[in-house]
């Protein structure tokens, strides 16, 4: 990463790289600094040298604020060694950079410029503090998704379950904002925002991830979250 003028870098990974011409994995050449006397700040992370300063080249030796929201501990990737996942394309919920469920990085961050969707699209924060780096752990336990259901699935009316392969989910609740569904296993497929269908505040999926892919029959869980709480409601996809 190059920077001549004054960069704001917030929730990146940065992770077995390096420069193919000159300097480290960060070159920050700014000489003319801000009123603030900044030109580089650092906010949540993933700098795999970050503790023995080989990540980064500061020409000026000026400017630099590592907010300390920064993480060079291992993050507990999903498959560091298959970026991409297997289908082979960024920003998808199979990503291998990921982080999983022991991940130091959860919860460590601040939400000073933090994105307000990750890479793939969940909304930030997902715990009591965003994450450190570019994706939001949000694995969803099934048996939460369980008591939950049982509390406030009367306040959601889903249209048709089983279905294929469109379903519509009507929120009772008129602050309902987000979707995120999520398959048997815990793992998130994809996050819908919701929408006004003539005077019912709802939730429309495809039956695809965020992707496109469509998705094989089974038990879906939709995650609804709300300005007060967080609900959940089992979804039948049958192809």
């Amino acid at each position: 990463i190059y920077n001549q003028f004054r960069m704001i870098l917030s929730n990146t990974i940065l992770w077995n790289n390096s420069a193919s011409r000159i300097g480290k994995e960060i070159y920050n050449e700014a000489m003319n600094l801000t009123d603030d006397g900044t030109s580089l700040i650092l906010y949540n992370n993933i700098i795999k040298n970050r503790t023995d300063s080989k990540y980064l080249t500061n020409v000026f030796g000026v400017g630099l604020i590592d907010s300390g929201y920064n993480s060079a501990s291992d993050p507990l990737f999903l498959n560091s060694s298959n970026p991409f996942g297997t289908d082979n394309i960024p920003g998808t919920s199979d990503d291998g950079l990921l982080l999983t469920v022991n991940s130091p990085c959860i919860d460590r961050g601040t939400a000073n410029n933090m994105p307000q969707k990750d890479l793939i699209g969940t909304l930030r924060p997902q715990g009591n503090a965003p994450d450190i780096g570019a994706y939001e752990y949000a694995s969803f336990a099934v048996t939460t998704i369980e008591k939950l259901n049982d509390n406030y699935s009367n306040d959601y009316i889903i249209s048709p379950n089983p279905f294929n392969p469109n379903v519509t989910v009507y929120s009772l609740k008129e602050n309902a904002s987000s979707m995120s569904i999520y398959n048997s296993l815990g793992k998130m497929v994809i996050t819908l925002n919701s929408i006004r269908d003539k005077s019912n505040i709802c939730f429309k999926w495809d039956g695809k991830n965020s992707a496109g892919k469509k998705m094989p029959s089974g038990i879906y869980f939709a995650r609804i979250k709300t300005s007060s709480r967080t609900d959940a409601i089992k979804l039948f996809l049958s192809r």
